[in-house]
């Protein structure tokens, strides 16, 4: 997702072209985290529910939460 909004930056209102990089930098985030939430940590061992906390996965909830509410609020603008 963060190399299509990148490439297509232009489209967009000035105000969600400066959220771009941010959002890119969550999906980049998520896309590392998804295969050790989802499995493992093949090096370390532990299964999924020993690498994280309470705090991270927080953070999982939210980061993603604001890049679909900027999502939904330029799709409100029907542009």
């Amino acid at each position: 997702m963060g190399v299509i909004l990148i490439e297509n930056r232009e489209r967009f209102p000035e105000w969600f072209q400066n959220e771009i990089g941010e959002m890119a930098s969550v999906s980049r985030w998520l896309i590392r985290e998804r295969g050790l939430s989802t499995y493992r940590d093949e090096e370390m061992g532990p299964p999924p529910q020993r690498l994280y906390t309470r705090n991270y996965a927080e953070k999982a909830y939210v980061q993603p939460s604001k890049v679909v509410n900027l999502v939904f609020e330029v799709d409100n603008l029907n542009f």
